[in-house]
């Protein structure tokens, strides 16, 4: 938690890396993003977009591989009418792929190396479109999937390469973020604490490439991600046009979703960062130049959990902001 007008910065953590294994969380300690990842899948296609290597209105027929477009369209997809914006504004209609069906299959087999093909096939085998492109609002990690097969097509290496050089990580000083399937963990990353479940469920055998390939996939730190969104959030990653590019809201009515990054409102001023599957949160709030990232590092899979907004990550980051901002 960072809030330099109230001259407070404060970090903390409590719990341990691993049951069992004695070794405490510390605030240095690296954990799955999740979700959260999206936000960086956006940033680094708007950065193509700045560089001339795509345009966000160009069809995503026009930078995805063939054996991907050929894929498209036997399952009865356009491609050469879904855009990339579309893919970032969750309104292509493709169906998303990581519902609980998928955490089940997940569970059953916690071992299995996906690619980024299967996840793909996943939706397109169980699920029916979701609408027409740019009629119908469905949050997608299939979509993030596909940018990022295009990032990785566009800069000829895997995502956290990609992710690096195009948003500039040396630069920020991040130096505790990594993708998990590719890249071994830097050498001053402090530990990794894994999730566990409410349920009870181990999930540190759950192989990295469950959730990856631009849906999520990287690991961090809260310095990394608060470093990270307000660099971003303050003009220093993007040009002034591609973030808001990226905080224009989807179709969905009432929605807090833009195109990467979540919208949450705390009193009067609007804050704006992502939410991640492992109860991952980051959020920055231009006003008051305040910024919060916190997991809880638990999945919630029992439904009564997930209707407890205690435990929602928006709930617990918003009663921080409204603390240490002081800005109602």
């Amino acid at each position: 938690l960072d809030s330099p007008g109230a001259a407070l910065s404060w970090s903390g953590a409590a719990g341990v890396v691993e049951r069992g294994a004695g070794a405490q969380v510390t605030a240095q300690t690296a954990f799955r993003i999740a979700s959260v990842t999206k936000t960086f899948t956006s940033a680094a296609t708007h950065r193509l977009a700045e560089l001339g290597r795509l345009r966000l209105d160009d069809p995503i027929a026009a930078h995805l591989l063939p054996a991907t477009t050929a894929l498209l369209r036997e399952r009865g997809y356009e491609p050469e009418r879904i855009t990339v914006l579309q893919l970032l504004a969750h309104t292509s209609g493709l169906p998303n792929y990581d519902g609980a069906e998928y955490q089940q299959s997940v569970l059953a087999d916690p071992g299995r190396r996906w690619t980024r093909r299967e996840q793909v096939l996943f939706a397109f085998d169980r699920y029916a479109k979701a609408g027409a492109p740019g009629e119908t609002f469905e949050y997608s990690d299939t979509g993030y999937n596909l940018l990022g097969e295009m990032i990785e097509n566009k800069t000829g290496t895997h995502l956290g390469a990609a992710y690096r050089s195009l948003l500039g990580f040396d630069a920020l000083g991040m130096s505790s973020t990594w993708m998990e399937a590719f890249e071994p963990a830097p050498p001053l990353a402090a530990g990794f604490a894994r999730a566990y479940g409410d349920n009870g469920l181990d999930l540190r055998a759950v192989d990295a490439t469950a959730d990856t390939y631009g849906g999520g996939g990287l690991v961090s730190t809260v310095g990394d991600l608060t470093r990270f969104f307000r660099a971003l959030l303050e003009g220093r990653v993007l040009s002034p046009a591609s973030l808001a590019s990226m905080q224009t809201q989807s179709l969905a009515p009432d929605s807090r979703l833009g195109r990467g990054l979540f919208l949450l409102p705390v009193g009067t001023q609007d804050c704006w960062g992502h939410e991640g599957f492992w109860g991952v949160g980051v959020y920055y709030c231009p006003a008051s130049r305040t910024s919060v990232a916190l997991t809880i590092n638990l999945a919630l899979f029992d439904e009564r959990n997930q209707t407890d907004v205690s435990l929602a990550t928006p709930t617990l980051a918003g009663e921080l902001i409204a603390r240490a901002s002081g800005v109602d």
